[in-house]
């Protein structure tokens, strides 16, 4: 008798379990699909970017940057708020007349922005998941450019996601340097070979003064020593989530690199790269930076 409520106790837990992880995976695909959609209305914008086309045409009413300007910031139009052209300057503006369902838009005191940091990053292309928090990371950082590979051990389906077929990695770049109060977006590639990057990065006018790829079994210096005091620009190569081959080690040595360890830690693809760029500006470009410079009133 107790054997057999026993079983039976069994079966409804391995039940209720199945069902429980249907429901997480569910809610996960689900939560996903909302957050790519652009339905998260809760997503910073400490300033709102515009292109010059928009500037000079304005914008429909019911662009979610409207909305946010309306009902996150709470204020009227008319009132100011801060304000850039991608890539461009910044400064304050408003919303003016509306007319036909488009919306004028009034720039004042604009004002020049910084160059982006001369630190590139090319990195083996990795699950969309894993490219979308690079994008993101990376953009906010300031860095010059990100470039995407398909290595040896990564997979060549990643690179037909649609995070790459319909722009959304624009999308999700933008929306990383409107959260760091900045309006210029670093450049993104992701149709060049990795032999056609190292070639590139590693020869040729604009070469980097340091040029750095992060591995876990071959490395000769660390980071830190890698970086030195006179580091002006950077590249940085790292890896997929499986690693540099044995081939790819020896192309990217060819070109100049130096194989550079951030510890004995091994990291996952996103964090390594967040560690390497955060290092290389702390050593460099942030040690004479006091912080950002808000136009706010």
């Amino acid at each position: 008798m107790f054997g057999f409520i026993g079983w039976v106790g069994q079966v409804v837990r391995i039940g209720f379990g199945l069902v429980s992880d249907w429901f997480r995976i569910g809610f996960g695909l689900v939560s996903d699909w909302w957050l790519k959609a652009g339905h998260d209305k809760k997503v910073a914008m400490n300033i709102v970017l515009f292109t010059d086309q928009e500037r000079a045409l304005g914008v429909q009413a019911s662009d979610p940057r409207v909305e946010h300007v309306r009902h996150v910031l709470g204020l009227a139009d008319g009132q100011w708020f801060d304000a850039g052209v991608i890539n461009g300057d910044r400064g304050k503006a408003k919303f003016a007349l509306e007319s036909e369902g488009r919306i004028q838009i009034q720039f004042q005191s604009m004002q020049a922005v910084p160059e982006l940091y001369p630190v590139d990053v090319v990195v083996g292309l990795s699950r969309p998941q894993t490219c979308r928090f690079l994008l993101r990371s990376l953009a906010s950082l300031g860095v010059r450019s990100i470039e995407f590979v398909v290595t040896d051990s990564g997979q060549r389906s990643y690179a037909s996601s649609q995070l790459w077929t319909s722009g959304e990695y624009l999308q999700i770049v933008t929306s990383a340097v409107s959260q760091a109060f900045e309006t210029k977006l670093p450049a993104i590639r992701f149709d060049r070979t990795l032999s056609e990057a190292a070639k590139a990065w590693g020869g040729g006018s604009g070469v980097p003064t340091a040029k750095i790829c992060l591995d876990n079994y071959e490395a000769t210096t660390s980071l830190g020593l890698a970086i030195g005091g006179e580091t002006m620009s950077a590249c940085l190569f790292i890896g997929s989530e499986r690693g540099w081959s044995d081939g790819e080690r020896m192309l990217i040595r060819e070109h100049g690199f130096v194989m550079s360890s951030l510890g004995r830690r091994v990291l996952r693809v996103e964090t390594a790269a967040v560690a390497a760029v955060s290092a290389v500006l702390a050593n460099t470009f942030w040690k004479t930076e006091l912080g950002t410079v808000s136009s706010r009133d």
